[in-house]
């Protein structure tokens, strides 16, 4: 048993999907007028200058002359750290 889509259907159709476009284009330039007015409400304020970053506990100054291949990473360090700070010697791969 069938069902066929009459005029009238066609027309309550229309008329719904004229209505939902109209509320949402409504809807859509309220809340748009609202975020402009608040966005200008707020002023112009410049960015925020980005924060410094604390030096990690393992850095310490460079030291000049003799002492300072052995002053730019403490013994503490982590492995990966100490491993890109030595220097390799001609003895070993």
């Amino acid at each position: 048993m069938g069902t066929t889509l009459t005029p009238e259907f066609w027309e309550r159709f229309a008329v719904l999907l004229v209505a939902a476009m109209a509320v949402t284009f409504v809807l859509t330039a309220l809340f748009d007028t609202l975020v402009v007015r608040l966005t200008n409400r707020r002023g112009h304020r410049p960015p925020a200058p980005p924060a410094e970053a604390a030096a990690p506990p393992y850095a310490r100054p460079r030291l000049s002359g003799d002492a300072a291949s052995a002053a730019v990473r403490p013994r503490d360090a982590p492995p990966w750290i100490r491993a890109v700070s030595t220097p390799r010697r001609p003895d070993r791969p």
